[in-house]
């Protein structure tokens, strides 16, 4: 246990969502899911520190190469670059 938390602290800003905010509590669930389905579990991990080791590489990926669907099929990259040229 005390790995994780060693991690969270130095990697991860804890933080509480708001009183009667469900919507925020949704946000984190997908995160959490989609690091689930999308990285870890198609990973071969053999510990909790190997998961630390590729999860920049992970995060880096969903960002830059991911297409979402909520982004009409780009990354968020290319969403980004789109949105700037626009604005």
């Amino acid at each position: 246990m005390a790995i994780k938390e060693e991690w969270l602290d130095e990697v991860l800003k804890v933080c509480n969502t708001p009183v009667r905010s469900p919507e925020s509590n949704g946000v984190s669930e997908s995160m959490n899911r989609w690091i689930r389905a999308d990285y870890v579990n198609q990973n071969l991990c053999a510990s909790f520190e190997d998961v630390r080791a590729k999860m920049s590489g992970w995060i880096e990926d969903y960002n830059t190469v991911c297409p979402h669907e909520r982004l009409g099929g780009m990354s968020a990259r290319e969403y980004y670059e789109n949105w700037y040229k626009i604005g």
